[in-house]
């Protein structure tokens, strides 16, 4: 099994860029933006207000529906609008037994078909009952 955890992150406000506060994933110890170059965008909760993250954390914990085609879910989106349209990046969530699973880390946005660009990170797989208690803070 892999840890799972959330920790609030600052990004500077630089040029061009808005300065911003939102939760980044922990994953076995180490920030999950790590494992990825180049993207800009910000994680989907802590970002945009509560509505946004229990839509967020529920499609995390799968008990509504992803907003994209792919039933993939965002994890980081614009940090400008927050608006899938720009681009996110997206995974598989799936529940087995006892765990969660993360797979098929991907770019997509909504006004396309089908992913942009694909990664070779994870499977990430982790504890059940851990992973909803952390989620479930989210939730209104």
């Amino acid at each position: 099994m892999n840890t799972f955890n959330l920790e609030r992150v600052e990004r500077k406000k630089g040029k061009g860029q808005t300065g911003c506060q939102y939760f980044e994933y922990i994953i076995n110890g180490k920030p999950l933006l790590n494992f990825f170059e180049g993207i800009v965008e910000i994680g989907v909760l802590g970002s945009f207000g509560e509505k946004n993250d229990n839509d967020a954390a529920l499609q995390l914990l799968k008990m509504k529906p992803s907003e994209l085609d792919t039933d993939r879910v965002p994890l980081y989106i614009c940090p400008e609008c927050g608006d899938l349209g720009c681009g996110a990046v997206t995974v598989k969530v799936l529940i087995k037994e006892n765990c969660f699973t993360w797979s098929d880390f991907g770019y997509e946005n909504n006004n396309e078909e089908g992913l942009l660009e694909s990664y070779n990170i994870g499977p990430f797989y982790f504890d059940k009952d851990e992973y909803q208690l952390i989620l479930n803070k989210f939730l209104t």
